[in-house]
């Protein structure tokens, strides 16, 4: 169990519509409940992707900090936000966005620790705010 990784990917979608329009993308894991002592053998981590789930759009980030990603709209063509992600106009039929969250048992964990111990992830949040 030292150093064994549980992965899950949850799946977006995103869209921006306007001229000269940027928006930030704002993660944040909320809402962590456990019982017993679970959560102090792990380190938790997410990271949002691109559709492909291997283009990264932020770095891995750890459970309770806020990973932003700022995005264009495609009709923004000003060379300021060039090297932004692009979201599409229209939010797509399919997900165009993935946040991978890795669960790893701390290696300082013994073998039989925490077998017992449970803990409940939920409420991932995700916002889209205008920045321009």
């Amino acid at each position: 169990m030292p150093g064994d990784t549980i992965e899950g990917t949850f799946g977006l979608k995103g869209a921006l519509d306007g001229d000269n329009l940027t928006a930030d993308l704002a993660l944040t894991l909320d809402g962590v409940a456990a019982t017993g002592s679970l959560l102090d053998g792990l380190d938790i981590t997410y990271q949002l992707f691109g559709a492909d789930g291997i283009t990264a759009l932020s770095t891995s980030t750890a459970l309770g900090s806020t990973a932003t990603v700022a995005f264009r709209s495609p009709n923004n063509t000003a060379t300021s936000v060039a090297a932004l992600p692009t979201l599409p106009v229209d939010l797509p039929a399919t997900d165009n966005l993935l946040v991978k969250v890795n669960v790893t048992f701390k290696t300082s964990t013994t073998d039989t620790d925490l077998t017992q111990a449970t803990a409940e992830l939920d409420d991932l949040g995700v916002t889209l705010s205008q920045t321009r």
